[in-house]
């Protein structure tokens, strides 16, 4: 598999290249209609082992629309590709297990740590 490009993102939308980021995608966060409001964890209580291969509708950041997506868990195990893991585990120890959850968006992946997110099941 091609290494893809990771996008990495400050709280408020800033493409960032500080070890201290909010979300990683893998494609480019203009994409996404911004939103008025901010994340604020909204339903995170559902991101749960049995909720994997779920669908929820998903806001992220200062917050940009990102649509529908399904859940994959959280932390750097749940990302499926190995080049992405391989990358995000060499920035900082355990910085992506202790807060991130990963979603996937057709082929992109969502990986944030600031979020809302509203069940469609």
């Amino acid at each position: 598999m091609a290494e893809r490009k990771l996008y990495f993102y400050d709280s408020n939308g800033n493409e960032t290249n500080s070890i201290v980021f909010e979300a990683v995608l893998t494609t480019p966060l203009s994409q996404f209609s911004h939103i008025d409001g901010c994340s604020s964890y909204k339903n995170l209580e559902l991101l749960i082992p049995q909720n994997v291969g779920k669908k929820f509708k998903l806001s992220i950041l200062d917050p940009f629309e990102v649509g529908e997506v399904t859940y994959l868990g959280d932390g750097l195990d749940a990302i499926p590709d190995e080049s992405i893991r391989s990358v995000l585990s060499n920035i900082r120890e355990g910085y992506i297990d202790d807060w991130f959850y990963v979603f996937q968006l057709n082929d992109e992946l969502v990986i944030s740590a600031s979020f809302d997110v509203e069940p469609l099941f």
